[in-house]
């Protein structure tokens, strides 16, 4: 077995589950601030700043490459609920963008 699958790929999994848990609380965090100090103020403090984006792009990232590595393509109803969030995430994108 390779050097990615034993030890690697497990790491890779953690990281991304722990990414994905600090985006949840960042986002917890943002709703209270949006509520106490209006939608500006919380754009400006958490939404619109770069390491929030630099986190969801880490959290596609990471998901693309569980995708591809342990090989959940082959479970196609999986794969398409990680592509759809990956689609949704991708229109966010261009919707901040353009």
């Amino acid at each position: 077995m390779s050097l990615f699958k034993k030890k690697l790929f497990p790491l890779l999994k953690s990281f991304a589950f722990w990414n994905l848990v600090a985006l949840s609380g960042i986002l917890g965090w943002g709703t209270f601030v949006e509520k106490n100090h209006g939608t500006e103020y919380a754009y400006a403090l958490v939404y619109g700043t770069w390491w929030f984006v630099a986190l969801w792009v880490l959290l596609v990232v990471l998901t693309s490459v569980g995708l591809i590595k342990g090989k959940i393509y082959k479970n196609i109803p999986l794969f398409l609920v990680h592509i759809s969030f990956m689609v949704i995430l991708l229109g966010a994108m261009c919707t901040r963008l353009f």
